[in-house]
């Protein structure tokens, strides 16, 4: 439940106004996920208990593919969906180095987007200007890329991630509903429910 909360609150934020964010060889890595096993997730207002049933027919959470490449340059996670379009949207990364993990949201709204990195060993948000998120609407995918030395220039790393989509901007409702996907998880509760952290792939050494 706890990981829900937090993708809430996350998802929250995004009611206030927000700014914008303004090749080289790689060794990559592609997972394939199955379609169509997106988990909604149910929280009455009453805050009773909530439920989750999977959601086969949505498209718009449904992740079918995530990909990182590891360059010289920066580390670039791209979460391929079936259809990006509209709403509220926030993508969960997590980064996986020799010496730190790291927890990235990307986040929209029809006010804006924004993209934050934090540590895990001083939960501190790392101060990097260069990092940028992209919602590719025409391609269905979002990227997110991160400077490798903004997560100290690691040997390899390795990357999970999922998409989660809410009605937040929708006030004639009696409870929050969102619908979420982890791209290593298919359909298993614990990818909204659960308390642990997102599952990663193998390590990705730079190219």
């Amino acid at each position: 439940m706890r990981r829900a909360a937090v993708l809430v609150s996350a998802l929250v934020v995004l009611a206030a106004p927000v700014v914008t964010a303004g090749s080289a060889a790689a060794e990559t890595w592609t997972h394939h996920d199955s379609r169509g096993d997106v988990l909604r997730f149910v929280l009455p207002d009453d805050e009773e208990q909530a439920s989750v049933r999977r959601d086969s027919t949505n498209t718009s959470t449904d992740v079918t593919r995530l990909r990182v490449d590891h360059t010289q340059g920066a580390v670039i996670v791209t979460i391929k969906v079936r259809d990006l379009r509209g709403g509220y949207t926030l993508a969960p990364v997590r980064l996986v180095t020799p010496d730190e993990e790291y927890d990235l949201q990307a986040m929209r709204s029809p006010l804006g987007r924004m993209l934050s990195l934090t540590a895990k060993t001083s939960g501190a948000e790392v101060a990097c200007e260069r990092k940028r998120v992209r919602f590719d609407n025409a391609r269905d995918r979002i990227r997110v890329r991160v400077p490798r030395a903004c997560l100290g220039r690691p040997a390899w790393v390795r990357g999970g991630g999922g998409v989660l989509r809410s009605n937040l901007a929708d006030e004639d409702t009696s409870s929050t509903v969102f619908t979420a996907d982890e791209a290593l998880r298919s359909g298993r509760r614990q990818a909204v429910l659960g308390d642990g952290p997102l599952k990663v792939g193998p390590p990705i050494h730079a190219g």
